[in-house]
């Protein structure tokens, strides 16, 4: 008989955490003092401890246990693809992220209606929805996506299906929680949440002989995938918080293809998200190669002036030797990031 395989060690950890401060407010915690309460969020009381603990406590059994069942489902998946410790960083920071959205739009309406500073929420269904929405704008999703075997939707509006859905069956569930959620897992997916999560190769290289290696001994941990990027035909597009840089490849090259995994050390930022992309590279490499074409012309112009074919042979080797600067250069910079 086959043993049942555990959950993936991020989500059982996070359920773990919800069960025992769901247990801490039964019995001695007051979900009005850790709900997400944007009165007590800004000055004077500046009460920065909920911005996480109201995504852990839930409002009663039957909240926490759907919220449980849907992370199992829908957070396994994530994890499995970026790993154990990367899956639990990005859920604290999407939770936070999440709260400071949803804080910061009440304190924009409050100056219409001042009610909207008591409008509180708990619950890890925002997370959630960061889930969903990541999935749904991974670049493998599938166009279409089975709402609950009902019918087929676009994958992309799914999130939202599902959040107008559960608004309409549950009027009384957190309409701005969802959405804000919703919106974290497009930033994140557009990789606007980059600069506030650790490179992979940092994560990496904590679970194989770092302070993080202990993991790797218990049964359920997913281990931090290694450092890579796709090469393709039209660049490689490398983003960072600060800047993007695209190294220019050749297909043909023994040592770089299509498809290819190319080990880059510090410069991966992959956290399940397309990450953020200007251009294909295409047009950018069409525009550099129409330059360099009109420089060469005018290049063989000059020398036909001169009509001197050793000075053509000359610079023809000039221009051998600044391609190779210039793809040290790139290489300089991919090392720099």
């Amino acid at each position: 008989m086959d043993t049942p395989t555990l959950p993936p060690l991020g989500c059982c950890a996070i359920i773990s955490i919800c069960l025992v401060l769901h247990i801490t407010s039964i019995s001695f915690v007051k979900l009005h003092d850790v709900s997400l309460f944007p009165l007590y969020l800004v000055p004077p009381h500046f009460q920065i401890w909920r911005l996480l603990t109201s995504a852990f406590y839930h409002g009663g059994f039957f909240h926490i246990l759907f919220n449980m069942l849907a992370l199992l489902s829908m957070g396994s998946s994530l994890e499995k693809v970026v790993g154990s410790t990367r899956f639990i960083i990005l859920s604290l920071v999407m939770a936070v992220v999440g709260s400071i959205l949803y804080v910061s739009v009440c304190v924009i309406l409050s100056t219409i209606d001042q009610s909207w500073m008591l409008l509180n929420a708990v619950g890890f269904s925002g997370v959630l929805f960061s889930y969903a929405t990541i999935e749904s704008m991974s670049p493998h999703a599938t166009e279409t996506r089975s709402f609950y075997g009902l019918c087929n939707v676009p994958a992309k509006l799914y999130p939202w299906i599902l959040m107008a859905a559960l608004q309409i069956l549950i009027p009384n569930v957190s309409f701005l929680g969802h959405t804000t959620g919703i919106l974290v897992g497009v930033m994140h997916s557009m990789g606007l949440l980059y600069c506030l999560l650790p490179p992979q190769s940092w994560v990496h290289s904590a679970e194989n002989s770092g302070c993080l290696s202990f993991l790797r001994s218990i049964s359920n941990f997913v281990p931090c995938p290694e450092v890579y990027i796709t090469a393709s035909n039209t660049g490689i597009n490398t983003w960072s918080c600060f800047n993007i840089i695209t190294r220019n490849t050749d297909t043909t090259s023994s040592s770089i293809r299509t498809g290819t995994n190319v080990d880059i050390g510090n410069d991966n930022y992959n956290w399940g998200s397309q990450g953020h992309r200007l251009g294909n590279g295409k047009d950018e490499n069409k525009q550099d190669t129409n330059t360099y074409n009109e420089g060469d012309e005018g290049d063989e112009g000059d020398e036909g002036d001169e009509g001197d074919e050793g000075d053509e042979g000359d610079e023809g080797d000039e221009l051998e030797s600044n391609d190779g600067g210039n793809e040290s250069e790139s290489a300089r910079l991919l090392d720099n990031v």
